[in-house]
């Protein structure tokens, strides 16, 4: 069989590769640490680390490039839509947008280093695990914030 006809068939069946329910399950995952840290009982670092491990050693990065590059956008649409969800549930009360604008940026670096982190940090002479670093100078206060919107500690 012919390349151009595998890349045609996982086209048309790309919303296989990735069902809806895969990014529901890591947004609720997520969900659930983020609630937890807001009542002190989980360390907000973790929603970062898993941020990334769900775009690196999990793969949901290379995916969404290889969506994006054949032209197959519209399947993006689980991941997006589950991100919107979790926006939505745990933004309640929240009027300045940081936590959307903290979300963007946490998951476009997640999504950079999953693609060009490891050589990018090798080039300039980095841990492998350097870019996870760059969202801790505000330890997520979005993501940590008391459910009356103040954030802890700042």
């Amino acid at each position: 069989m012919p390349i151009s006809s595998i890349t045609s068939a996982l086209l048309r069946n790309c919303r296989v590769l990735l069902p809806a329910a895969l990014p529901e399950q890591v947004c609720e995952t997520i969900a659930g640490v983020v609630l937890k840290a807001r009542q002190g009982e989980a360390d907000p670092r973790t929603i970062v680390e898993m941020t990334f491990d769900a775009f690196d050693q999990q793969g949901a990065g290379g995916l969404c490039t290889w969506m994006i590059m054949s032209g197959n956008q519209d399947a993006l649409n689980p991941i997006l839509d589950a991100i919107h969800k979790l926006m939505d549930q745990l933004s309640i009360g929240e009027e300045d947008g940081l936590m959307h604008e903290e979300t963007l940026t946490l998951v476009l670096l997640a999504m950079g280093d999953a693609l060009l982190g490891a050589p990018m940090a090798r080039a300039l002479g980095l841990p492998r695990g350097a870019a996870r670093h760059c969202p801790s100078d505000s330890h997520g206060l979005a993501w940590h914030a008391e459910a009356d919107g103040r954030a802890r500690g700042g």
